[in-house]
């Protein structure tokens, strides 16, 4: 058996947009999206997400394969505890090339602070107390902060 190694996910190579899947043989961008199931309530019952909860990565598996993430062939993700804290790394345990698609993330499970504007609009008066007291440089961060307060008060309607 191989070494385990361990992989480091650069930007270039980790996720990629639908535009690059023609090149990534994992994925078959002729199925149609109803292909990947929704979210189950079973699952939504199982996700713990008190202060305290220990990290789930089986459920978090699961919930991304429902999603649509993909992976190359030779990528895991890995965990052991350490210190009393859940250690979770992503290695490959056989050769993947470099520059070759390693996690294909779905456009519509990606979040982020461009797509919440688009869904909730400008928040320009929000924005402005943001400025007046200093904190330009985290407006993106707030629309970001907004949807996961929206998502988490639909609860299990998210």
């Amino acid at each position: 058996m191989k070494r385990l190694r361990s992989l480091r996910i650069a930007t270039s190579a980790a996720i990629l947009s639908s535009d690059f899947i023609s090149s990534f043989p994992l994925i078959n961008p002729s199925k149609p999206a109803a292909f990947f199931r929704p979210l189950t309530t079973r699952l939504y019952n199982v996700v713990d997400i008190t202060e305290e909860a220990p990290r789930d990565i089986p459920s978090l598996e699961e919930w991304s394969s429902y999603g649509g993430i993909q992976t190359a062939d030779g990528f895991q993700l890995v965990y052991e505890e350490l210190d009393g804290f859940l250690d979770v790394s992503a290695i490959t345990y056989q050769d993947i090339p470099a520059g070759s698609p390693v996690v294909y993330v779905p456009n519509e499970m990606i979040l982020s602070s461009n797509k919440v504007v688009e869904e909730f609009g400008r928040l320009y008066e929000a924005e402005e107390i943001l400025r007046s007291k200093g904190y330009e440089k985290d407006i993106r961060q707030y629309y970001l902060m907004l949807k996961i307060l929206v998502e988490y008060e639909k609860g299990q309607d998210s």
